[in-house]
């Protein structure tokens, strides 16, 4: 058996053929990422990438079978490397996966790690901010946002990257806006009226009686609502 030690908190074993996480003693149970082998080839692809969540998509497409080319010693040391780069870059999401740094952050809190505590709602905020959609999602349906009151969650949003957007599935576009406008934030008020006009002038009665029902419409004034209809 291999076994590394990250810091007082964390310690990382290799068990067979798998790489576990110790917390304080109690092994934590999370789904375990790494992101190896990227082809040197392609490299250049990954220029523009801040993030192991950001890369995520890519690397599969890139080289789908990457992981199971790994040995277990090999995944096991680059588990190591990883979760001491984490440690030493005071807890930055953006070096783990999601699965692994945001519920591996909040245990360290939890269990009276100081620099885990300051980091904990900083990293949550940072991470909304930068508008990846498999970020946002996780942070969602993990309840993180709970973390932050409301004028923490609108400053995050206030600096949100909207240009990721476009990035985003269609579906998921206005529901979002939505709740941005809801929250007060200017430029997803503007955003949000600007892709609902698009899709009330461009719309059949059906959908727009959809949207009327979601109480999007809400968000014009008369005067907005009638320019729109003249179109």
């Amino acid at each position: 058996m291999r076994e590394f030690k990250v810091n007082n908190f964390i310690t990382l074993k290799l068990e067979g053929k798998s790489t576990n996480i110790y917390v304080q003693g109690q092994r934590f149970n999370q789904c375990k990422f790494l992101l190896l082998n990227i082809p040197v080839n392609k490299i250049s692809t990954f220029d523009e990438i801040e993030s192991i969540d950001e890369a995520e998509g890519k690397s599969y497409r890139l080289n789908p079978r990457s992981r199971e080319q790994i040995d277990f010693e090999t995944e096991f040391w680059g588990h190591c490397s990883n979760l001491q780069a984490w440690v030493e870059n005071d807890y930055d999401t953006r070096l783990l996966h999601r699965t692994i740094a945001f519920p591996l952050l909040r245990k360290l809190a939890v269990l009276g790690d100081r620099k885990a505590k300051r980091a904990f709602k900083e990293e949550i905020a940072k991470r909304l901010s930068e508008g990846l959609f498999n970020v946002y999602t996780y942070l969602k349906k993990g309840k993180y946002f709970e973390i932050l009151d409301k004028t923490e969650i609108k400053s995050a949003f206030q600096d949100f990257n909207f240009s990721r957007l476009n990035e985003w599935p269609l579906n998921e576009v206005l529901p979002f806006l939505y709740e941005l406008a809801e929250l007060g934030v200017l430029k997803a008020v503007n955003l949000f009226k600007e892709r609902l006009g698009q899709r009330i002038t461009e719309g059949s009665f059906k959908e727009i009686s959809n949207l009327k029902n979601k109480r999007y419409l809400y968000i014009f004034d008369r005067k907005e609502l009638d320019n729109i209809f003249q179109q």
